[in-house]
């Protein structure tokens, strides 16, 4: 696995709370970053890198600012799921 690949969540646990947590209590991502473990992959056991973290928080912001953009795109694709399964 990548490590620069996206998810909808950080996916490096960290060893106390969440790293989105960390940030609202005002905590910089250079300080939130050696407590981040990559769990899986290549670089597993290795902290992400800064550009890394900030990505994954960005993905994990994105549904939470367009709520009503996530629930449209899930409707759709499960139109398009049920048009393929019953084509006319």
């Amino acid at each position: 696995m990548n490590e620069d690949s996206s998810a909808s969540s950080p996916r490096w646990p960290r060893r106390s709370g969440r790293t989105s947590e960390s940030r609202r209590w005002g905590e910089s991502v250079e300080q939130i970053q050696p407590a981040l473990i990559i769990p899986t992959g290549r670089r597993k056991g290795h902290s992400p890198s800064v550009a890394s973290i900030y990505r994954a928080l960005a993905e994990h912001q994105k549904p939470q600012a367009y709520p009503e953009a996530v629930e449209t795109a899930h409707a759709d694709f499960a139109a398009l799921q049920q048009y393929d399964r019953n084509p006319k």
